[in-house]
């Protein structure tokens, strides 16, 4: 899993962790993240739903693609106003 002190890194802008079999992101990781721009978790082991991203993250960039997310997409997306690129290709979504 993504290690939760990932969350003291107030001033940390870019997190890329692709192709690490990751499986857990912890809950809390985005409540101090509030300068991260860039999110890649491309090709992970992550299942169950998209995780809900706080409104005042500054994501430009969110990949969460090749994973095995499922259900429907967080109506909160909308509130990422900064997101500029979305990719949520090759998981098991509808809506």
């Amino acid at each position: 899993s993504l290690p939760t002190e990932l969350a003291n890194l107030y001033e940390l802008t870019l997190l890329s962790m692709e192709r690490n079999q990751l499986s857990v992101i912890p809950t809390d990781l985005f409540k101090s993240l509030w300068n991260l721009e860039t999110l890649n978790l491309r090709g992970n082991s992550f299942t169950g739903t998209l995780p809900t991203m706080p409104s005042y993250v500054a994501l430009t960039e969110l990949d969460l693609s090749e994973n095995s997310f499922t259900g429907t997409l967080p109506t909160k997306l909308g509130q990422l106003t900064s997101l500029n690129y979305l990719w949520l290709s090759d998981n098991n979504l509808n809506g």
